[in-house]
């Protein structure tokens, strides 16, 4: 094909999950779960766990690797995710992997081109759509077009784009830090009435470190700026006043100062 198009099967093998569920338990290797495969990302608190011995069995067909693209051929079409390295798992129920011929494509491309609108548009066209769950066909799988260009372009789009990724993580968790933040100074003030206890306790803690004038003048200093001035030293009051909201709001939210300042 011209313009890099090539075929699922040129680049790449496929690989089927099990066709049964195991009995799940507590912690253990990990039982892949569709419901996992989280717009390009792998939810892991979202699989179960099974037994060392199960795990032998479910993965007689294949065990997954670092940089094996998983994706779901039943109900969730068109989900994928990279496997992570360092994590012990096997495929679960409806669960199909990608596995790179390393010399043709990188994986993280192999992903992102898999959640391209275009060979989304490939998996519509070949769903399979029945009375209860909709598919995809593993054995004509390696027919399907995709696009693949060279390597050099694909490490140039990979590393633009996993640097994106990266960032829109740590947003994610920055995000996910100030909920949490938000929900727990929510129950102290109306649910536990805290507040008013966490500031005696911060006020206290002021007090008791700025005993001598050399701890006084470097508490003013440090305080100055992390409220986001420079090193002037602020007056002893108004660096009272900054570490008392802040011990107070750490101590409500159970973040540490460090954390907080980070947000």
């Amino acid at each position: 094909m011209s313009d890099y198009w090539t075929s699922i099967g040129e680049i790449a093998q496929v690989f089927d999950g099990p066709h049964a569920t195991p009995k799940k338990i507590n912690e253990g290797p990990y039982f892949l779960s569709i419901s996992s495969l989280e717009k390009g990302a792998l939810d892991l608190s979202k699989s179960a766990h099974l037994s060392e011995e199960d795990f032998v069995k479910w993965t007689k067909r294949v065990t997954p690797q670092e940089g094996d693209v998983l994706f779901s051929y039943e109900t969730r079409l068109g989900d994928a995710a990279i496997m992570p390295a360092d994590i012990k798992a096997c495929l679960g129920r409806r669960m199909g992997l990608l596995r790179s011929d390393r010399e043709r494509v990188i994986p993280e491309y192999l992903l992102y081109a898999y959640l391209a609108p275009d060979f989304q548009e490939i998996i519509r066209e070949n769903t399979m759509y029945g009375a209860t769950v909709n598919r995809i066909s593993l054995k004509d799988m390696p027919s399907f077009p995709i696009r693949i260009p060279l390597l050099d372009e694909q490490r140039r789009v990979v590393s633009v784009l996993k640097t994106l990724d990266e960032k829109i993580e740590l947003n994610r968790q920055t995000n996910q830090t100030l909920e949490q933040i938000a929900q727990a100074i929510f129950k102290s003030w109306f649910v536990d009435f805290e507040p008013t206890r966490a500031k005696i306790a911060a006020k206290q803690e002021w007090d008791k470190k700025s005993l001598t004038a050399e701890n006084t003048k470097n508490m003013r200093t440090a305080h100055g700026a992390a409220a986001g001035g420079n090193d002037t030293a602020l007056s002893n009051e108004q660096a009272k006043a900054i570490f008392v909201e802040r011990a107070t709001m750490a101590a409500i939210s159970g973040k540490s100062l460090k954390e907080l300042g980070k947000l």
